[in-house]
């Protein structure tokens, strides 16, 4: 294969010329960014078998490239406050209800004036719980690697009802009532059947691609189209609250599964469906909802504060 060779403004720009260019252009950077944060997550690859880089094995992490400003408005018509930070680092944020992932980083790259701003781990905009961010070049670049951690996540079903999203966003629908009630015994009996390695069948309304497509953007047309089965499994799932029609679960899982989908999948199995109303996602990896921070409590100039090092956690790669 040849160099690759992008048009630029009617000019040929060799991909030399290009990497030049990056060093002085944050547009360039931001672009890339802004499409390697809409791309799908899903990760094939057990995580028990993946290893972290040596670079995320240390503590802050520092190099040349890595001392950015960032610059504050103090108040406006006064002068600007210009904070300069030392390393990049990482952030647990405990993402709020109706925020995207994506209005997280927005939120931050605004209050910062930090372009090199990026997150692992999409959540829907209904959803809340742990996204890690990373913030600056160096952070920002190893985010992928914690694709592939076990998520933990508590939902909240809603029985007797569905929905065309899977959630309670979309068009829901009132099923006929049962002839018996759903006992505890037979909602655990039913939720250990979906425990271990399966198979699940992505939601059309998820930002997986097929043809270049979105599923979302299909599915706003009306439009639905088969979709490939994945691979994902389900370590532990059990009961932690039901008042018919709610019903609280807490799932452990490899990293891809939807959630949504386990949810529906769970109330076809009781004969009743469900949609899911509510949903936390409350650990990934070693990381822990009870450590992440309000976005909105975050202080510019405190960032290094709350930065969190990988370090010893990740001896869980070597079991």
């Amino acid at each position: 294969m040849g160099p690759v060779v992008i048009r630029k403004a009617g000019r040929p720009v060799s991909e030399e010329s290009l990497k030049r260019a990056r060093e002085t252009s944050h547009r360039t950077a931001y672009e890339t960014e802004r499409r390697e944060e809409t791309q799908d997550i899903l990760c094939k690859d057990s995580p028990r078998r993946r290893r972290l880089s040596p670079f995320l094995l240390h503590g802050n992490l520092q190099t040349p490239r890595d001392n950015f400003s960032i610059v504050q408005p103090q108040h406006f018509g006064q002068h600007m406050q210009t904070i300069t930070l030392q390393s990049s680092g990482f952030l647990l944020i405990d993402k709020p209800k109706d925020w995207t992932s994506h209005d997280v980083v927005g939120y931050l790259r605004k209050i910062t004036g930090i372009k090199k701003i990026g997150h692992s781990g999409t959540l829907d905009p209904f959803a809340t719980g742990l996204l890690i961010v990373g913030i600056g070049r160096n952070a920002t670049k190893q985010l992928d690697q914690f694709k592939a951690l076990d998520k933990t996540y508590e939902a909240t079903l809603k029985l007797g009802e569905i929905s065309d999203t899977y959630d309670e966003t979309g068009k829901i629908k009132r099923l006929p009532p049962l002839l018996s009630p759903l006992t505890n015994g037979k909602i655990e009996k039913i939720i250990s059947t979906f425990l271990g390695k399966k198979t699940q069948i992505p939601p059309m309304y998820s930002a997986k691609k097929v043809g270049g497509k979105k599923l979302y953007e299909l599915a706003r047309k009306g439009i639905e189209i088969k979709r490939q089965p994945i691979d994902i499994e389900i370590y532990d799932m059990h009961m932690l609250a039901y008042d018919y029609p709610l019903l609280t679960i807490v799932v452990s899982c490899s990293s891809g599964t939807y959630i949504r989908t386990l949810v529906h999948d769970i109330g076809e199995a009781l004969q009743c469906g469900a949609y899911c109303k509510e949903l936390q996602r409350t650990q990934i990896g070693p990381y822990r909802i009870e450590n992440a921070h309000d976005v909105k409590t975050i202080e510019a100039e405190q960032m290094e504060n709350y930065f969190v090092a990988p370090d010893v956690y990740f001896s869980i790669f070597d079991k």
